[in-house]
């Protein structure tokens, strides 16, 4: 008998810092599944002018000088949101508007931030034969089966695919004989939603 493959958690789960055994010291390298971001040589967010700004909520990498509960709850008043998805070193990956991202920078305990790119969301072992994608989206305490329904409804027009829902934070993408996978990846990466497109795959249980 064939089951689907459940996907395997994006990143390490957040709970592990409720333990504070994080480095204390400052690291500039984050470990992206899809690769390291080196934050001494990667450009930092720079604010853009009032009028340009919009409360889209979009994905950013947030390295923090020290992870403790003092600077988590101090983003999460801001963002009205916990945080959950923690990348080594001392990063999170967080949903923002550009206000928030903005007040999130200017604290004491922050010490750069990016943008979560759209190459970062795709996994490296993704290939163009792929026929089956599984899209995890970036979490959202307030986004419920409907709002998931309507982003997979988005998703399909944007990328001519059909993309179904899964979980509230989870899509599935079917894709056909003749559609290549990493251009279908691309094109899903580029939505602020998504955090996370990798192959699902069929699993025999015996």
């Amino acid at each position: 008998e064939e089951v689907e493959a459940m996907p395997p958690l994006l990143l390490p789960v957040a709970i592990i810092l409720a333990i504070s055994h994080c480095t204390p010291v400052h690291a500039s390298i984050i470990e992206l599944r899809a690769g390291n971001v080196d934050t001494e040589k990667t450009q930092e967010i720079s604010q853009i002018e009032a009028s340009l700004q919009d409360e889209e909520q979009r994905p950013y990498l947030v390295n923090l000088k020290e992870v403790n509960e003092d600077i988590k709850g101090s983003i999460s008043r801001i963002i009205h949101e916990s945080l959950e998805e923690y990348i080594p070193e001392n990063t999170f990956v967080i949903m923002a508007s550009h206000s928030e991202i903005y007040e999130i920078q200017k604290l004491a305990g922050v010490a750069w931030v990016g943008d979560y790119k759209a190459g970062y969301k795709v996994s490296p072992d993704m290939e163009k034969g792929a026929r089956k994608l599984t899209v995890l989206l970036g979490h959202d305490m307030h986004r419920g089966d409907e709002e998931t329904l309507k982003f997979a409804q988005v998703l399909s027009e944007s990328c001519k695919i059909a993309a179904t829902m899964a979980t509230s934070k989870t899509l599935l993408i079917s894709l056909k004989d003749e559609e290549d996978a990493l251009k279908i990846a691309s094109c899903t990466s580029n939505h602020h939603p998504v955090l996370w497109i990798e192959e699902r795959k069929d699993v025999k249980v015996w």
